[in-house]
């Protein structure tokens, strides 16, 4: 009998200790990856060929990012970001940025803003739903003037080159010309016919040079063309430059915090596309942020972890599936009981940030752990 006690005590101590192993494991996990978001700026911005980066930082103190691209906003959303900024994205030799994720930072509270190039293109498409636009190529694109993303695009360099410009958006030389007609360096008519002909040529190939040795400009008096020749010369106009400065410079003057809620109510994605969503989502480790593709690699060439977390989600689905077919569902009241739970043992305090790390909302939280219950 007093074996038998001894023998329970001794176990019943292993498994204390190891709780609180793995208890100080998981809190030093948590600190680790707190350390990490706090590295990270409240305000992200993506920044290509419309401004220079060091330029972009005597205005703004921010975390800059290349050019978006789909699945960059929800990666950086687990940095846990209050302000994001797109100017510039990729529209051609990679997928541009997702509306839906653009709505899911929203969703989630954070302030999307856009300007210049893709960002005032988006800013216009979503404006209905909480993204905010600022500039004269936004307020375009809102009010029809412009329709279209090859009126900001154009060529540019690596990064490692800056993103230098190689060749002149459309808004440039259109506001330019417009400009033009301001100053009586152009009649409207004119103008209206140089901007026609820029237009259907490929955005890689425009440029003022080319305008100007273009059979439309040719064919215009020698009066007329010389003028034109020095307002291009002196008076160009570099709009997508402009608009990135004012929306960077209201950024860095305003005290106002930004809370933006979703105005609609959108059905709930596929599966597909939540399969999707859970490949470009990011989460914090202890270096930096992965994507949920990375992860799921890691977790397949682990050979000593797959197999038993095949067979465990292979019983979830089933139980899910069985659930689902039998209209079994967890009550409010257990699943705010099992969540509590759920926190005392992983020591979960500030909520918040491990939602953000784990790339997860409250609303997907409470799912998963409703499933699990």
């Amino acid at each position: 009998m007093k074996s038998s006690l001894r023998t329970n005590l001794l176990a019943n101590g292993t498994r204390d200790r190891a709780e609180n192993l793995e208890g100080r494991r998981i809190r030093e996990k948590v600190k680790t990856v707190r350390s990490l978001m706090k590295l990270f700026k409240s305000t992200a911005v993506f920044l290509g060929p419309s401004l220079h980066k060091d330029e972009a930082r005597q205005i703004l103190d921010a975390d800059y990012y290349p050019p978006v691209k789909k699945g960059d906003i929800y990666r950086i959303i687990a940095s846990g970001v209050k302000t994001i900024i797109i100017i510039d994205g990729v529209l051609h030799g990679a997928r541009p940025v997702w509306h839906r994720e653009i709505l899911e930072a929203i969703d989630r509270g954070i302030a999307v803003c856009g300007a210049s190039g893709i960002g005032a293109l988006r800013a216009a498409e979503l404006q209905a739903f909480g993204m905010m636009g600022l500039g004269t190529i936004f307020e375009w694109y809102r009010d029809g003037i412009i329709d279209g993303d090859d009126e900001v695009a154009l060529r540019y360099s690596s990064e490692s080159d800056n993103f230098a410009p190689l060749s002149e958006p459309l808004v440039n030389i259109r506001y330019t010309l417009l400009d033009a007609v301001k100053n009586n360096c152009l009649t409207a008519d004119l103008s209206e016919g140089a901007i026609a002909y820029i237009k259907q040529l490929y955005y890689a190939d425009r440029s003022f040079e080319q305008l100007l040795n273009s059979p439309v400009v040719r064919g215009f008096s020698e009066f007329d063309r010389e003028r034109l020749a020095t307002c291009l010369l002196t008076k160009r106009v570099d709009l997508k430059k402009i608009d990135a400065i004012k929306i960077l410079t209201w950024k860095a003057r305003s005290q106002e915090i930004l809370s933006p809620q979703l105005q609609y109510n959108f059905l709930p994605p596929t599966p597909e596309i939540q399969t999707k969503q859970l490949a470009m989502i990011g989460f914090v480790t202890a270096q930096d942020i992965v994507t949920g593709s990375q992860l799921l690699q890691a977790a397949i060439e682990d050979a000593d972890s797959i197999a038993p977390l095949r067979e465990t989600l292979s019983k979830h689905c089933f139980l899910r599936e069985w659930a689902q077919q039998n209209g079994v569902s967890v009550p409010e009241e257990s699943l705010n009981e099992s969540i509590e739970d759920w926190q005392t043992a992983y020591n979960i305090i500030d909520s918040e940030e491990w939602l953000q790390s784990n790339g997860l909302t409250r609303s997907s939280y409470r799912h998963l752990l409703r499933d699990r219950s």
